[in-house]
This record gives structure tokens, sequence and C-alpha cells, in this order.
């Protein structure tokens, strides 16, 4: 998701000397790619106050795209690229922007969403790879087996303290727990998977680039001109 944004220098080129019309594309560049930092740096600073973080690859992950002295139109980005480059699972931040409807990818058949026991299990911290549905279900045979009389839950014998899944009579969600000990019934979900999920809008990313970049704008452009006069004028 970019968040795209340009300097309007319309005329301001007749306040300029020859001389300084041609510092013009690295003025407008320098202003451009300063204004992005200053948006990214507060597109960032938002995000522990809106999401849980559990480690910094979402802030890590808010980058910016630096304009170009010689395609200065194209002008700078704020970006995001929290996509998964090992899973193939897109870009997540959009959905938080403008909501949407979540779907599995990849081939996969669920959403799963981590259940208040798990994390507390992991102190509310990152869910380890040992943990994650799909190591989970590697050790549960005939997960899909189907619901059994009466919606009755699906485990394997040769774990009968491991990991189960099962779906309730009458349910399209599949849930995914383990059981507390050999003699007991009783079961801890760790996941519930679902076809779908509402996702809300929630980020607000673009109305806080737009007022970071309204309120530097013209500190930066004049920031960026003092520089150009301290290096010296380019003739």
């Amino acid at each position: 998701m970019d968040i795209r944004f340009t300097v309007d220098l319309q005329g301001v080129e007749k306040h300029l000397n020859e001389i300084e019309r041609r510092q013009v594309p690295y003025a407008t560049a320098l202003t451009l790619t300063r204004l992005a930092q200053l948006g990214q740096k507060a597109v960032r600073a938002t995000l522990p106050e809106i999401f849980h973080l559990r480690n910094d690859w979402t802030i890590r992950n808010i980058r910016i795209t630096p304009a170009k002295r010689g395609d200065i139109r194209a002008g700078s980005a704020v970006r995001t690229a929290t996509e998964n480059r090992k899973t193939g699972a897109p870009d997540y931040m959009p959905q938080q922007e403008y909501g949407n409807i979540k779907m599995a990818h990849g081939g996969r058949r669920h959403i799963c969403i981590p259940s208040d026991y798990l994390r507390e299990l992991t102190h509310n911290g990152p869910i380890r790879a040992a943990m994650r549905p799909h190591a989970l279900l590697q050790a549960t045979e005939d997960a899909y087996a189907g619901r059994g009389r009466a919606g009755r839950r699906q485990s394997s014998p040769q774990t009968p303290t491991g990991w189960i899944c099962w779906i309730p009579k009458g349910s399209q969600t599949v849930i995914l727990g383990r059981r507390c000990n050999d003699r007991t019934e009783q079961t801890h979900v760790l996941y519930i998977l679902v076809d779908e999920a509402v996702v809300h809008a929630r980020l607000g990313m673009e109305g806080t680039v737009a007022e970071e970049v309204s309120q530097s704008v013209d500190e930066v452009w004049a920031d960026a001109w003092k520089e150009i006069y301290l290096k010296g004028l380019k003739i």
C-alpha cells in the first residue's frame, strides 16, 4: 500500500533566478523524501496505540519510496511492506486501513484466530513455530475426518493427551485445541478456524501522513534550500 504525494511548484519558479531554477529538481526531491521520512516516523509512532504488537515486524515494514531528482512528478511515498515472502501471504495493512473481508489464501481452507488461552500460554508474545496451526494439525491425525456422531471430537488415538481438532454439531467452525489430560474430556481451545473474518478499518495511515506533510512542507522546503546554499549553488 502506497500513500503517495507530490509538491505543487506552480508559481514558485518565477520568484527564483536562473541559477536557483536549476536547483529546483534537487530541492523538490530532497523535500519530498524528507516529508516521506516524517510521514513514516509519524505512522510508526501511531502503531503501538492501534495494535498490540508482539514484535517489531510491522513497524520495520512501514517504509518509504524516496523521490528521484530526474522524475520529481512521481513524488515520494510512505508505503507498507508487510507481505510474507515465504508463505505468499499478502500485505495485511491495506485491510487495516480500509477494512475488508479477510479470507484464507494459498490454497488454505481456514483463517486461524488465536484464543485467549493461547495468548496466556505465550505470555502475549510471538507464537513459536511448534504452536502454530500447521504444526499442530500435522501432529493431529484425521484432523478433518468429519463430525462423527453428534459432532464429537475427532482425535488421534496415538496422541490422547495431544492436539485434537473437531467441528461442533451444526457448525462450520473448526476448533483446534488440546486436552488437559488423558482422564478428562475438558479441552483447551488454541485456535478457532473460520472461513472468513471481517477486518474493520482502524489504521488511519492516509490521514496521519497527510497531516504530517501539510504541517511540515513549508519548513522542510525552506531547510532544503538552506542546505543547497550552504553547499554552494552549482552553476
